[in-house]
């Protein structure tokens, strides 16, 4: 069959999607020809169609889907269904799969793919080349004529280094080789993701991960993994690497395994995992083989906030880890939210004193969101604080200054003012710590994109007047950037 897999983005992160690389890639393998396209805000969907229609006329079309982009995935498949109205079409990822009935209707769809999507679509495919009946596939949601069918055992993946390496070769790859990443510490040049296991133990009430992954944890080997390192490294002549992994240190003898095999490599690299996961001795090894950055998930200060959201934290183990983060060399990267449910101002205030205690080397603040599949978003449509259609909007989390909607214990200004305030307050040590030579270089070539391009210049200048919200002013002038090297076709 002729596949086409489309992600959907909010906002320029620029990293591989590995929803549909690694379904193009095993869709490939399976011998169907496939297509990749990773939609950025301001890619030109016509043009897309257009190629499409010349070079490729699919017989299925499957979009990637965050409940954050949902409104311009519906766009999207209507626009491409009235030109291609024989194709089949699907969706998979978070919101499809815990709003399985809405993806369904509002998109328009032939199925839906619930969990993980690699076994389904493959059988899909299969399917599709002999019948239309789908009823025995795990993992899906279609309707029969108006009958509604689910089948919501998610057909997981158990080995995965069963799975062929990511597709991606099927995309622009100096896209996403475009500074600055997911490493700040460092502004390297040639960072690529890598993802090494699936799923989290944590039960955290605001993370549907577990809508996915059913809080299972499944890990490639070191062997695994290591092989597709030395792929990427000797075909994108890389500087660095980001694991993308929720908790990398779930298994603090795996990352041992792994630094001993990637040490000679020289490479830098980060990772993200949780304060409880981290020892003296882990993080000295990890340091040894070129981990430059970790990033925590902190979310508050507040122990009684931190109880709430069910986080298995407290602020004692927050300044542990980041103590022998700070002593290994390593630096840290901490993310908190605003507004978290029953959040009050003395909890906000709390973020503030904590901060000058715990003194990460970056810090960032998100409002916080409900999203649906999440403890706490169902409790709160429970108890009628939230109604079932309450994401009625595309929401693009690293640049949003007003919550989408306010759980806290405090009025929506109160929430605007301390996330205003505490990104304000960690503005300058977010960016005077990487004010190296090379990286100094890199910040003059983004700022002159920035002047050159009058529209970028005007909203960015007219947002900051507004808001005053210096952070995301900056993050307006590395963002030109990387659009403007995205378009370009290559990267430094």
């Amino acid at each position: 069959m002729k596949v086409v897999l489309i992600n959907m983005r909010t906002s320029y992160i620029m990293s591989i999607p590995f929803g549909i690389t690694y379904l193009g890639a095993v869709l490939l393998q399976k011998g169907h020809e496939v297509r990749l396209y990773d939609v950025y805000p301001d890619d030109n969907t016509d043009k897309i169609v257009q190629e499409l229609s010349q070079n490729f006329t699919p017989d299925l079309i499957g979009f990637s889907v965050l409940t954050t982009n949902f409104h311009r995935a519906r766009t999207f498949t209507a626009s491409l269904k009235k030109h291609f109205p024989n194709a089949i079409f699907c969706a998979g990822g978070i919101h499809p799969t815990v709003r399985p009935v809405e993806t369904l209707d509002k998109m328009g769809l032939d199925f839906v793919v619930i969990g993980e999507g690699e076994n389904v679509l493959v059988k899909v495919c299969d399917v599709l080349g002999r019948s239309n009946d789908l009823s025995g596939i795990k993992g899906i949601a279609f309707k029969n004529k108006s009958e509604l069918y689910i089948n919501d055992e998610i057909d997981v993946v158990n080995d995965l280094d069963s799975l062929p390496f990511p597709a991606r070769e099927l995309l622009p790859v100096s896209r996403y080789l475009i500074p600055p990443g997911y490493i700040r510490s460092h502004f390297l040049r040639r960072v690529m993701s890598v993802l090494t296991s699936r799923g989290c133990p944590a039960k955290c009430t605001f993370c549907n991960s577990s809508s996915i992954f059913h809080n299972r944890i499944r890990r490639r080997s070191v062997d695994n993994v290591m092989k597709e390192i030395k792929y990427l490294v000797r075909h994108y002549s890389l500087d660095g690497i980001y694991f993308h992994d929720e908790t990398f240190t779930i298994n603090p003898e795996w990352v041992k395994e792994l630094c001993v095999e990637l040490k000679p490599l020289r490479l830098k690299w980060g990772c993200q995992t949780r304060v409880t996961l981290v020892s003296e001795e882990l993080l000295t090894l990890m340091k040894d083989a070129g981990c430059i950055q970790i990033d925590f998930g902190i979310e508050s200060a507040s122990k009684r906030v931190l109880k709430s959201i069910k986080k298995g934290t407290s602020p004692e183990l927050v300044m542990k880890a980041l103590e022998l983060t700070k002593r290994s060399g390593i630096k840290s990267f901490a993310s908190f939210m605003i507004g978290l449910p029953g959040e009050t101002e003395d909890d906000m205030l709390e973020n503030i004193k904590f901060l000058k205690k715990i003194k990460p080397d970056y810090t960032y603040f998100n409002l916080y969101t409900p999203f649906p599949g999440t403890e706490a978003a169902e409790v709160a449509i429970k108890e009628g604080k939230l109604s079932e259609d309450y994401f009625s909007r595309d929401y693009d989390m690293l640049l949003e200054t007003v919550p989408l909607v306010n759980l806290s214990a405090e009025p929506t200004e109160t929430v605007m003012r301390y996330h205003k305030k505490l990104r304000n307050m960690v503005f300058l040590k977010n960016y005077m710590g990487v004010l190296t030579r090379n990286n100094i270089l890199l910040i003059m070539e983004a700022l002159l994109y920035f002047l050159i391009s009058p529209s970028a210049l005007f909203k960015a200048s007219s947002e900051f007047l507004k808001n005053r919200n210096i952070e995301k002013f900056i993050f307006s002038i590395f963002s030109n950037y990387q659009q403007f090297k995205a378009k370009e076709g290559n990267s430094p």
